[in-house]
């Protein structure tokens, strides 16, 4: 078990109930003390001994004290160094119903924080100009039926986004007409392999 314990990149540690000083830590916490803060972690060491900043001590405290009260809990925490965010996961070590001790799992998610806001930034991007193009732009799934449409197509239609998302074509087309929902039939057929031309 030892040999799991110490293998993880994740940070895995247990303090006591009152004091919250560790007793506890794999190689995955004290390398993080050691590489981004240059300190060696001993046991017994408090919140009060690994950290300068009374905000940070408190915030720490604040975990622990939540995880007695509440039980398990997850929680994100942009680390000391700044540089890192980590997701928390806080249990309770309990023997003939006593708690003895808080384990901690810390996973760094810094890289998954950094995707999901690249992505929501790419998205804002796309939506801005997809909003903004001056062409009327929809988009359609397999049965035909609008998924997106822009304020060009809406203002085209005269309708309001919301009212046409879910529609076909044909709600906004007039019949036996060579028109948008034709081209939504010739959508179709190309997504079941037929080769179109627009």
């Amino acid at each position: 078990i030892n040999a799991i314990f110490d293998s993880t990149s994740a940070m895995i540690w247990s303090v006591d109930p009152t004091s919250f000083g560790l007793l506890t830590f794999n190689h995955g916490l004290s390398d993080y003390f050691l590489q981004r803060r240059g300190m060696r972690i001993q046991a017994g060491m408090r919140p009060e001994d690994l950290f300068p900043s009374a905000e940070f001590i408190q915030r720490w405290h604040d975990f622990y004290r939540q995880a007695l009260k509440e039980g398990s809990f997850v929680a994100e925490y942009v680390a000391y160094a700044g540089s890192n965010t980590l997701q928390l996961r806080f249990n309770l070590l309990q023997r003939d119903d006593k708690i003895f001790g808080i384990s901690v799992f810390g996973k760094d998610i810094t890289e998954r924080k950094r995707a999901d806001e690249a992505l929501r930034a790419s998205e804002a991007s796309y939506r801005g100009l997809f909003d903004t193009v001056g062409e009327a732009i929809y988009i359609l799934d397999r049965g035909g039926h609008f998924l997106d449409i822009n304020m060009g197509a809406a203002g085209m239609y005269a309708y309001p986004r919301e009212v046409l998302i879910g529609k076909t074509p044909e709600f906004v087309s007039a019949p036996g007409k060579n028109d948008l929902a034709e081209v939504a039939r010739l959508v179709q057929r190309a997504f079941e392999g037929e080769p179109q031309q627009f």
